[in-house]
């Protein structure tokens, strides 16, 4: 049944029904661990559901992007354990964290003295650790007998906004 409520939960963030979305994500997240299975393929495949739900919505605040992070902080420590770290589902959670991290610091520049955005605190770092991420999950998906998995357009654009703002920290002189 919880499977369901991944597909549904999919389903409705890829129609755009983001608030439908994060309700529904919320809810069976909230029954699977009461029953004790928040460690499951399937709660982690809700949490993930919700957490792009929360940065998918035209609404979406700091406040939003700062749960996302958070659950993917929780998630990727969570699916190394359950799956293992060469699994596919595991690297596609660590490249998304990264992502995450990168559309962070395009999207909701820091503040003086405040680092919301993890151990990753400069662009390039997390440039390499995002193109890192994508060699890894192709290799593991190799291994697996799977498909090359091509990078998603929403990778390539964080790249591309992550660099330009690097190119304009270091025409600054702070980079």
């Amino acid at each position: 049944m919880a499977g369901i409520a991944v597909n549904l939960v999919s389903s409705l963030y890829h129609t755009q029904r983001y608030g439908e979305a994060k309700e529904l994500a919320r809810q069976q997240i909230a029954i699977v661990e009461r029953h004790g299975l928040g460690e499951t393929k399937v709660a982690i495949e809700l949490k993930e559901c919700l957490s792009v739900a929360l940065c998918q919505d035209d609404k979406d605040s700091r406040e939003d992007f700062r749960e996302s992070l958070a659950i993917l902080e929780d998630i990727v420590p969570t699916a190394r354990r359950v799956f293992g770290g060469e699994n596919p589902i595991t690297k596609r959670l660590e490249a998304n964290l990264t992502a995450g991290r990168i559309r962070g610091m395009v999207h909701f520049p820091r503040k003086d003295g405040e680092d919301p955005y993890g151990p990753v605190g400069d662009l390039q770092d997390a440039l390499a650790s995002q193109r890192e991420h994508q060699r890894r999950l192709a290799r593991a998906a190799e291994r697996a007998g799977e498909p090359a998995v091509a990078r998603s357009t929403t990778d390539e654009v964080l790249e591309e906004f992550a660099a330009a703002r690097l190119d304009e920290r270091r025409r600054r002189g702070g980079g």
